[in-house]
Order: C-alpha cells, then sequence, then structure tokens
C-alpha cells in the first residue's frame, strides 16, 4: 500500500507547485459564483432566461474570437506575460458584475471576462508543460484538475452558504471575493520563473497557424471537444444548478452540495485514474468518458421525470459521482492529448484552439441548454445523452489515426520503464 501510494506522487517541480496553488485560489473564486450566475442574472436582475443564458454563452463566444490571437502572443511574448494580462481583464470583468441592472451591462462585463479567459487557459497550460519534465504532463494536468475541481467545489459550498436572492447584496459580496482571487493569483504568478524557450528550428520559419490547420487528428480531436463540452460540461456546470432549484426544488445549499461531491470525487478518483491509465489509450479513455457522462445524466432524466426535493437532491448527487468519474477520464487526458501533439514552437497556438473549444462548449451549452429547458425540463437531458453517445463512437474511429507517441499516456519514473537516471531528471525540471 505504502508503495502504491508513493506511485501516487506526480513529482512536480516547485515552479509547477506554485501554479497549481494559484490555480487552487482562482478555482475558489470560479466556485463561488459560476454555479450561481444564471441564478443571479433571472432571479436577482430579472433578466428573462434566454437572455441569461445568452450572457453566459457570450463570455465564452468572446474567448473562441480571441483566443488565436492569444496563441501567437503566447509563441511570440511568451506564456506568463498573457497569464498576467488574463487575471488582470478577469479581476475587472466579474469583479463589476455586482453593477448590472439591464441586459446589455450583463453582455458588455461577459466580454470583458471573456478576453481574459480566452487568455487564461492557454497561458496557464502552456506554463504550466513548461515548467514540467515531458514524462510529468499526465500527472500535471491530473493534479490541475484536482485543484480546479477542489478550489470550484470549496467556492461552491460557501457560494450557496453567502448567496440568497432574497438579498442581493449577498451576490455582490460572490463577485467582489472572485476577483479578490484573480488578484492573489497574479501575486503567486510573480514566482514563478518562465521556462526557457526553445529556439526555433533551423529553416522552420515563422510559426503559423496554417501548420496547425494541417494537423487533422488535432482538428479532429478539437471538433469533437466542442461536442463534449456543449453536451456533458455546460449542462452540468450551467444548465443543472438552474434546473435543480427551478425545476425540482433543490436549494442553493443543494447546489453547492452537488458540486462539494463533484470536489470529493475528484481528489480521490483523479491520480489514481491517471495512474492506471499509464501505457494506455488516451482516446479510448476519452471516449469511456463520454461514454459515462451519457449514462449519468439518464439519471437527470428520472429526476425530472418523477422526484422533486430532497428525492431529487440525492439523485442528483449519484449523478454527480458517475459524471465525476467521466470528468477524470477526460480532462487531464485530453490536454496532454494535445500537449503531446503540438510541436514546441507551435504549443502556445495548439494548447489556444484546445481553449477554443471548451469556449465554443461553454457559448453554445448554456444557450441552447437554457432554451431548450425553458420549453422540456427532461428534452435537453435526453438530447445531451444522444450527442454524448455520438461523439464515443466518433473518438472510437478516430483511435486508430492518433500517433502512438501522443495516443499512450504516460507516467513518471519507473512505472513506464524510465530509466533516466534520477540526478538527470531534477536537471531537466529545473530547466
Amino acid at each position: 500500500m505504502r508503495r502504491y501510494l508513493r506511485s501516487l506522487a506526480p513529482g512536480l517541480t516547485g515552479d509547477a507547485w506554485r501554479l497549481q496553488a494559484g490555480g487552487l485560489v482562482n478555482a475558489v473564486g470560479t466556485g463561488l459564483v459560476y454555479p450561481f450566475l444564471l441564478i443571479y442574472l433571472t432571479n436577482v436582475r430579472g433578466i428573462p432566461l434566454g437572455l441569461a443564458g445568452l450572457t453566459v454563452g457570450l463570455t465564452a463566444v468572446v474567448t473562441a474570437f480571441a483566443t488565436p490571437a492569444v496563441g501567437a502572443a503566447i509563441d511570440r511574448a511568451g506564456a506568463r506575460a498573457v497569464l498576467a494580462l488574463a487575471l488582470g481583464l478577469q479581476a475587472v470583468g466579474w469583479g463589476l458584475f455586482p453593477l448590472i441592472r439591464a441586459p446589455w451591462h450583463a453582455f458588455v462585463l461577459a466580454a470583458v471576462a471573456g478576453a481574459g479567459t480566452a487568455a487564461f487557459w492557454p497561458s496557464q497550460s502552456t506554463l504550466l508543460i513548461g515548467v514540467v519534465a515531458p514524462d510529468r504532463r499526465d500527472a500535471a494536468f491530473a493534479v490541475q484538475r484536482i485543484t480546479q475541481n477542489f478550489g470550484m467545489a470549496l467556492g461552491a459550498v460557501a457560494g450557496g452558504l453567502i448567496a440568497t436572492t432574497a438579498d442581493a447584496s449577498t451576490y455582490t459580496v460572490l463577485f467582489l471575493l472572485d476577483a479578490a482571487t484573480f488578484v492573489v493569483y497574479g501575486l503567486v504568478l510573480t514566482a514563478v520563473r518562465p521556462p526557457r524557450r526553445e529556439p526555433d528550428l533551423a529553416g522552420a520559419g515563422p510559426p503559423r497557424y496554417r501548420e496547425v490547420f494541417r494537423n487533422r487528428v488535432f482538428l479532429a480531436v478539437v471538433g469533437i471537444n466542442v461536442v463534449l463540452v456543449t453536451a456533458a460540461y455546460a449542462q452540468f456546470d450551467a444548465t443543472l444548478p438552474v434546473f435543480a432549484k427551478n425545476e425540482v426544488g433543490v436549494s442553493e445549499k443543494g447546489i453547492g452540495a452537488l458540486f462539494f461531491v463533484n470536489m470529493i470525487v475528484v481528489a480521490l478518483a483523479q491520480l489514481p485514474i491517471t495512474r492506471a491509465l499509464a501505457g494506455r489509450s488516451r482516446v479510448r479513455a476519452i471516449a469511456a468518458a463520454a461514454w459515462l457522462a451519457s449514462a449519468s445524466f439518464l439519471l437527470v432524466v428520472a429526476t425530472a421525470l418523477w422526484l422533486e426535493g430532497g428525492e431529487a437532491l440525492a439523485l442528483l448527487l449519484a449523478m454527480t459521482i458517475g459524471f465525476t468519474l467521466a470528468e477524470t477520464l477526460h480532462g487531464a487526458t485530453q490536454s496532454a492529448l494535445v500537449a503531446d501533439l503540438a510541436p514546441e514552437r507551435l504549443r502556445g497556438r495548439y494548447l489556444s484552439l484546445l481553449t477554443n473549444s471548451y469556449a465554443l462548449g461553454f457559448s453554445i451549452g448554456p444557450a441552447l441548454g437554457a432554451l431548450v429547458l425553458a420549453e422540456s425540463a427532461v428534452a435537453v437531458w435526453i438530447g445531451a445523452c444522444v450527442v454524448l453517445a455520438l461523439a464515443a463512437v466518433a473518438l472510437h474511429g478516430l483511435e486508430p489515426r492518433v500517433p502512438k507517441h501522443a495516443r499512450l499516456a504516460g507516467v513518471a519514473g519507473e512505472q513506464r520503464g524510465d530509466v533516466t537516471p534520477r540526478s538527470s531528471r531534477r536537471s531537466a525540471s529545473r530547466r
């Protein structure tokens, strides 16, 4: 048992742990506001549900349009500088959300926050890759998933205890706390050393997006990811809270409990699952995630048809466990797959387009989910189940085309048969 527990240690560098700590604080802020965003816009500010869903989606739309420029900026100026800019934009955008009194206010601030989000994810991931050894990427992204989910769950629980639609000032507290977390992350970032950038290969010329778009396997990977995010993550994060409160009578505290369970499962399962996937197909793991998320949403269908109140919450908690296991299969695996598909000189562009796939999913998902939910509490979840199953089938068809070096998940050290001396690995990590 001790040997197994030691094998779960991710073996990250000090700079990587500092990035993870900053990401944890930032995720707490996200958890404070995101599960309650539609509730705030509709129940507190009186914005119609359809327009509120478009507001949430607008953040992701701006992200989708901005990420190509962000990728070029990362490859040119470095990931740390772009990440610092991203934190500032998000602090301003979310910090001013309490001032919303009309739909256009929400649209403007969502656009500012979306620009920050566009720069945040690819710069953070690129910087993280730069401060760990290549064989630690799966582990680094696994820890990132743990910190993100742990932070969001803590924030969601705290948000459920703070927020009440009877007192608008409680939502002001949530948004100001969220803005403060971006500032804290910015302070942590000053202690992270930017990684040494590799020189361009001789004769390669300046990096361009046309080189990225020639990689059809990568384009298929990010295209399927759009579908997964639209049908799975966006529905769980944005549509499920408003469904739970308005359709089956679950309170804000109950909604917070769903995200707390999400955190517990990620914290317990992410590293063991990442270790179990070592040497196995990342593409099959992502397909398994799609199948499992589809099956989990069938429990939401059952909730919508037959349950309310405490019984509904109990079944939604069971659904959350299954969905979160799917999340542990997908999140870290997807990022590591793209990182290994990307040449060094184009990594910012590759990861920006991966961020774009999440942005597109979160721009389509909340708006579509809210519009369908306004008509039927059942149809949105049945549709998600079908779409996720189709995405799983597409992934099985894509797997043979993925290069072996990117297709197979890796772990560090002895579990991978790595015979590199420990001292050499430490030196590589310092670089």
